[in-house]
């Protein structure tokens, strides 16, 4: 249930919908992801009625619940259980991929049975419960250590451990740790973890946070920071930390956008498709369409390997810690004024209809127009860079020979007057501007789109001067880009019919879902 909400959520963002029925799938995902917290907190109580015939030697039971996301264990500790002079020591649960190290006596409570309740799940729940959204994101799931208080009696009798079930005593109560929730460090926790391998984590010292209930937002005061040790050949995280609730490896939100640029290329082989370049903060992610869906070609990270729809690739990459599905929220995150719909729509349906024959680039100056303006490049897919000119040979010369009188000071006299004519004829800062976005640099045209129209533009002018969108000299405006092809690259026309329909369609859906008009 939970697997098809998720592709239909995935569906919605492939046709641009973020509206009523979007947000309902995600209530209901998020509805159907407490239902099964819910059912593992019973399942919880119903093994501690029955623990001691499933504890191991140690103690520990342990549970991969991957259906749900969910791995699971239960530490249990009883009254009789003595802690050594430096804590109970290690517990280690290879199932589930955790070690908790040096674990202190003052998880234990006087008189009574207590234990641990250890999960890693898939997702963060915790997020959503805030109306507001918070600057970080969690990568990689959730981990929940939590202290609880065991029901009933554990009374040994003639060599066995029995329990003295009371009705009052059937259900599950945690128990806040520390006590007063104040910091001591004689209570650390040291807990080691392998973190999964298809993470983008780029940093040494990942950051850690914890969930504040009371503040609804991740916070990252609740662990030693110099502590912090992250393995990137073995993705082995160590942390200590000295209160136990909800913890998680954080990143900011904007991490990876406003993209630094973004391209569409045409690629050859077994089939014809496209490759879709955006340049992030951290990577260079390039992705490649055809018609049978998209495909990561890199950065290469495992478990990524073969096709998926769009919609697909992209949340598993956002879950995995890098996100190219930016939203309306995140805009103010990165500081990018939003397009109007009717302009992403536009843009990425008749994008998508020049794939193949266009090549297709970004314009960085397309974000400071207004919200009906959008600027993009584009030059034929065929286009060859021109070869550069053989330098010429240097003038081999007798290093033993007498300059000439005459050259030398006829040298000097054609160095004067080249330094006088640099100084009348000095750029300006605007001359350095213009030439730094000149049309024409490698088969490159700007062009403009607007809710209505396309037209070539002159880039540098109506940049620097602030001018109305107007359409470069001898060009008129256009209801769509295959017009802009057709007054450009006469005859580029007729190859739009070779273009596979497939392929246009898994193109806007990629264009809907990274949406570089705005985010770049």
């Amino acid at each position: 249930m939970i697997k098809e909400t998720e592709r239909q959520i995935s569906k919605l963002l492939e046709e641009g919908n973020q509206g009523p029925d979007y947000k309902n799938l995600l209530g209901i995902i998020k509805e159907l992801r407490l239902h099964s917290l819910y059912l593992l907190n019973s399942y919880t109580l119903n093994t501690l009625r029955t623990i001691d015939t499933l504890l191991d030697k140690k103690r520990i039971f342990q549970m991969n619940h991957g259906a749900h996301g969910v791995r699971f264990a239960m530490w249990v500790r009883y009254p009789d259980d003595k802690a050594g002079d430096d804590g109970v020591g290690d517990i280690e649960m290879d199932k589930i991929g955790i070690t908790l190290s040096r674990v202190p006596a003052t998880l234990q409570i006087e008189g009574e049975s207590a234990g641990l309740q250890i999960m890693h799940v898939d997702y963060d729940m915790l997020s959503s419960q805030s109306d507001t959204l918070g600057p970080y994101t969690t990568i990689g799931g959730v981990f929940y250590i939590r202290r609880l208080h065991l029901p009933g009696e554990a009374i040994h009798t003639r060599g066995y451990i029995r329990r003295n079930r009371k009705t009052e005593t059937q259900k599950l109560t945690f128990l806040r740790y520390p006590n007063d929730g104040v910091d001591t460090p004689i209570g650390d926790l040291h807990v080691s973890l392998k973190l999964p391998e298809n993470l983008f984590i780029t940093e040494t010292q990942p950051m850690i946070g914890w969930w504040n209930s009371e503040k609804m937002a991740w916070c990252s005061d609740g662990h030693r920071e110099k502590d912090t040790k992250y393995d990137a050949k073995t993705h082995h995280l160590h942390i200590k930390i000295w209160r136990l609730e909800p913890f998680a490896v954080l990143q900011p939100r904007a991490l990876d956008f406003p993209y630094l640029d973004w391209n569409l290329m045409k690629t050859e082989g077994k089939e014809s498709g496209v490759v879709l370049t955006l340049k992030g903060s951290r990577f260079e992610v390039k992705i490649i369409a055809t018609s049978q869906g998209v495909s990561l070609l890199s950065p290469a990270v495992p478990g990524y390997e073969g096709v998926m729809s769009p919609g697909h690739l992209l949340l598993r990459l956002k879950k995995s810690g890098l996100n190219l599905v930016p939203t309306d929220d995140d805009a103010k995150f990165c500081h990018k004024p939003l397009k109007s719909k009717t302009l992403e729509e536009k843009s990425c349906n008749d994008l998508a209809h020049v794939v193949g024959v266009l090549d297709i680039s970004g314009c960085r100056y397309s974000s400071s127009q207004e919200a009906d303006v959008a600027l993009v490049k584009i030059r034929e897919s065929c286009y060859v860079l021109p070869e550069p000119e053989p330098e010429a040979e240097p003038e081999k010369v007798d290093p033993n020979a007498k300059p000439d009188p005459e050259v030398v000071k006829a040298e000097a006299a054609a160095k004067e007057r080249e330094e006088l004519l640099a100084i009348m004829t000095k750029e300006t800062l605007e001359d350095k501007k213009l030439k730094g976005i000149s049309d024409d640099k490698d088969g490159w045209r700007t062009v403009c789109v607007q809710e209505d129209k396309w037209m070539l533009i002159n880039a540098s002018k109506f940049h620097l001067r602030n001018n109305k969108p107007e359409p470069a000299e001898g060009c008129i405006t256009h209801l769509n880009l295959s017009g802009v092809i057709k007054e450009r690259y006469p005859g580029k026309e007729n190859d739009l019919e070779t273009v596979p329909a497939l392929l246009k369609e898994t193109v806007k859906k990629l264009l809907r879902l990274v949406r570089p008009l705005v985010f770049h």
